[in-house]
């Protein structure tokens, strides 16, 4: 079942931007992971102005499109701390693999595509 519609989605974008943007200093990030977040955070930011919904402001990127982009960054999250290298920091590996289950679990219930209207 898929609840979350385009401006809720759009919402929940703008928090993920404020909470990684807070995270290095929230949860004691290593140099790398707290840089890591910053840039993450200004990709979230650019890909959603850029999106065409609701909160978008330039509407460049069509709302499907973005959901294909939130996929790959949810996985992205998932792997990161081993394709990066800093799994052994166990606080920046747990935030990052909640961050990126977090971010598939809202890819897998938002609504990407209006339904077909029934005649």
């Amino acid at each position: 079942m898929k609840f979350i519609d385009s401006k809720m989605h759009g919402i929940i974008d703008y928090l993920y931007v404020i909470f990684l943007l807070a995270a290095p200093a929230l949860f004691n990030l290593s140099d790398f992971t707290a840089s890591y977040a910053y840039v993450l955070a200004g990709l979230a930011f650019v890909v959603t102005i850029l999106t065409d919904f609701e909160v978008g402001i330039f509407k460049v990127i069509p709302f499907p499109i973005h959901g294909i982009i939130d996929l790959f960054m949810g996985i992205l999250l998932v792997i990161s701390p081993w394709l990066f290298n800093f799994a052994v920091y166990e606080t920046d590996r747990n935030l990052f693999l909640v961050l990126g289950f977090v971010v598939l679990l809202v890819f897998t219930f938002t609504r990407f595509r209006q339904p077909i209207e029934q005649t």
